[in-house]
């Protein structure tokens, strides 16, 4: 289950670097991977 932080507080502990942070992102906006939406490529 994705734990979502509720606060701004929560955001900071759950994400302590910059990092960590954009790979959360990363991995919510393609779970599988990136794949290019034009062409398909990986």
């Amino acid at each position: 289950m994705v734990r979502h932080p509720k606060t701004l507080i929560d955001f900071m502990l759950l994400y302590l670097t910059e990092e960590a942070c954009r790979e959360a992102l990363f991995q919510h906006r393609w779970p599988q991977g990136f794949r290019c939406p034009r062409c398909g490529h990986e």
